[in-house]
């Protein structure tokens, strides 16, 4: 395919097609319709396309064919460095050292965690490489467990000739940005002819920040058109996203704008005479496009919406334009609904097999615990009451013959009158003595076992000591003056110590006091209000006693 089907000029109804390249659309969301623009094009796409979800309100296509997020793990430096700017909000160029060392050698990001780690347990580490390690630690400790819990596919199958979906709704956004650069890179390593989609780009290819994706889509954007292979992206502002990368798109489409600075640098942009009041008088669904041929204004075919009626809308020969509509996207979603593709995946299917036997084992397992508990249970209950009754006809019996102790008899029908007092049921008719016969001799041994667990804490006192001069010292002097009663800051935390600690005292990073401050919460002497927030715990503040020392002059 060398064309594609954008939708149809306004006012004159002609329909518009342009070739196959990148394309960026514009405009505000729910306002300017640029995703129902995206799915209607990718609708008509007779080529590969991957439609990448990044959240609720992306494209849907329920009924395309889904494929796992795709992810192959790299380690070396400068890839490594990459995954730092999204996290730092920073270009972690003074980190480039560290990052070296702790690739070297490396077989996972797994490992490049943990040298990063051995590398802050060295002793002689300078405060400020302990606190770039230390924030290096967080972000490995962050990244890694997202990575593990996904089901990541180590190839990336697409089905050809038709809509792919891969499904990133609920993952963070860190980790979208590793899996679409990983997508990327994959592509341009196994060129094939797709069109990529990507809702959202100023989550992927910002102009504030390099992310891990940036790199990889300015690659894709520069070398991908001759090999085939095309980016679609949507943004809400035109500034929104990288310039770098979008300067290499052939085609955009420019929906309604309500803010006067963006609409600014669209009329800027786009020139060719275009008033403000024409982007802010846009209607759902129409666009400026502008490309090689100049600027013109275009309503975006919905997928759902024939030809003849959208070209009809662009014409303005629909008034009755949301219900017709509704109706039209209503059929067309019960012709496209979901259906089950007969060609799963062999590997796949077996994995959801094997997953449903193993299931169905461990609750047949369940099953039979229950049964034996239930059979203990019963076997408990009645043993507890042949005891219990045991335990009821000896007491009786020695309510009733108490004066054998001294001597005295108790006949057979005392014997049961007392126990039908006490509720009992009367004496059996063969006792192995005679009516009558004494009852001073018959004794039964009752063994009653009763458990009494005992539970015993254990509290180990750790003496910490600390000098007025340093930092943890200085912290503990606020603990006891009641400073730290109510909830500070970091930084309040650290001018206060600035404040009390003179020209002898020059402070230390707020990375430095923070570790220090989340040290001791550990050992219980604070409660983490918040990520930067602390509060004495009452409890612990008796732990905490000022020693005054005499020092001579």
């Amino acid at each position: 395919m060398t064309t594609i089907r954008i939708g149809f000029e306004v006012p004159s109804g002609e329909k518009v097609e342009v070739p196959l390249q990148h394309i960026a659309v514009y405009g505000l969301t729910r306002q300017a319709g640029k995703t129902t623009a995206l799915e209607g094009m990718v609708a008509r796409l007779d080529t590969t396309a991957l439609v990448i979800r990044t959240g609720k309100n992306d494209l849907t296509f329920d009924w395309a064919h889904r494929v796992r997020p795709f992810f192959r793990e790299r380690y070396d430096w400068r890839y490594v460095e990459r995954m730092l700017w999204s996290f730092l909000s920073e270009k972690p160029k003074v980190y480039r050292t560290w990052l070296m060392r702790s690739t070297q050698g490396a077989r996972s990001l797994a490992d490049v965690h943990r040298n990063l780690q051995n590398a802050a347990t060295r002793k002689g580490l300078r405060g400020w490489d302990a606190d770039m390690l230390y924030q290096l630690d967080h972000y490995f400790a962050e990244i890694l467990p997202a990575l593990r819990e996904l089901d990541l596919a180590t190839s990336l199958d697409l089905e050809r000739d038709k809509v792919n979906v891969m499904d990133l709704e609920n993952v963070t956004k860190s980790v979208q940005q590793l899996i679409v650069a990983a997508v990327l890179d994959r592509l341009m390593e196994h060129p094939q002819h797709v069109v990529v989609v990507l809702p959202e780009a100023r989550n992927f290819i910002p102009s504030a920040t390099a992310t891990p994706a940036t790199r990889s889509a300015d690659d894709f954007v520069r070398e991908g058109a001759k090999l085939g292979m095309f980016l679609w992206v949507d943004s809400q502002s035109l500034t929104g996203v990288d310039q770098q990368v979008i300067r290499n798109f052939g085609l955009s489409l420019h929906g309604r704008q309500t803010s006067d600075l963006e609409i600014d640098r669209i009329v800027k942009a786009i020139g060719a005479g275009v008033s403000k009041a024409t982007i802010k008088k846009l209607g759902l669904g129409e666009f400026l496009l502008e490309d090689k041929d100049g600027v013109r204004k275009v309503y975006a075919q919905p997928a759902w919406v024939s030809e003849v009626y959208a070209r009809c809308v662009a014409k303005g020969e629909m008034p009755d334009y949301a219900r017709h509509a509704e109706e039209q996207r209503e059929a067309w979603s019960r012709h496209h609904k979901p259906k089950e593709d007969p060609k799963v995946d062999e590997k796949e299917r077996k994995k959801y097999e094997d997953e449903a036997v193993r299931l169905h084992n461990y609750i047949a397992d369940i099953e039979g615990q229950m049964l034996d508990l239930k059979k203990q249970v019963k076997a408990e209950h009645d043993r507890a009451e042949a005891n219990a009754k045991v335990a009821a006809d000896y007491a009786v019996e020695r309510i009733v013959t108490g004066p054998v102790l001294t001597g005295g008899t108790a006949s057979r029908e005392d014997v049961a009158r007392a126990r039908i007092g006490v509720g009992i049921d009367p004496l059996p008719a063969t006792t192995g003595t005679e009516s009558g016969a004494p009852l001073g001799e018959q004794r039964a041994d009752l063994h009653v076992w009763v458990k009494e667990p005992k539970l015993t804490v254990h509290v180990q006192e750790v003496h910490l000591e600390a000098s007025g001069d340093d930092l943890r010292g200085r912290i503990a002097r606020m603990v006891a003056d009641g400073y730290l009663d109510e909830r500070r800051t970091i930084g309040n935390i650290g001018r206060e110590i600035l404040k009390r600690g003179g020209r002898d005292y020059t402070g230390g990073s707020q990375p430095t006091l923070k570790r220090e401050l989340v040290e001791l919460a550990d050992m219980g002497f604070f409660t983490r209000a918040s990520n930067t927030e602390f509060v004495t715990n009452p409890e612990a503040k008796a732990r905490v006693r000022v020693v005054k020392e005499r020092v001579s002059a």
